[in-house]
């Protein structure tokens, strides 16, 4: 379940939960933080990936969070099949 949502300067570098890239301190980033089990859990995303899974979520109703480095693996997968490779 989110518990909020919404666009930062980062204080620190953080990594991108979609892409795993690292973005330095102020960079702006979506910190999202959601409660799992009682427990708090924050994750950022650049604007790419964050636009990217917003599009994804919206497609597909069932859609209940993204693990990490979902982005990345999508954009490797797509690369893949375009090569023709297993």
């Amino acid at each position: 379940m989110s518990v909020s949502a919404k666009e930062v300067k980062t204080g620190k570098p953080h990594v991108c939960w979609g892409c795993c890239e690292t973005f330095p301190k102020g960079s702006k980033m979506h910190r999202v933080v959601t409660k799992d089990e009682g427990r708090l859990f924050t994750t950022y995303s650049c604007d790419p990936c964050q636009t990217y899974m917003n599009e994804r979520a919206r497609r597909d109703e069932y859609i209940d969070g993204f693990p990490f480095g979902y982005v990345r693996d999508e954009k490797a997968e797509y690369s893949r099949q375009m090569k023709g490779t297993p």
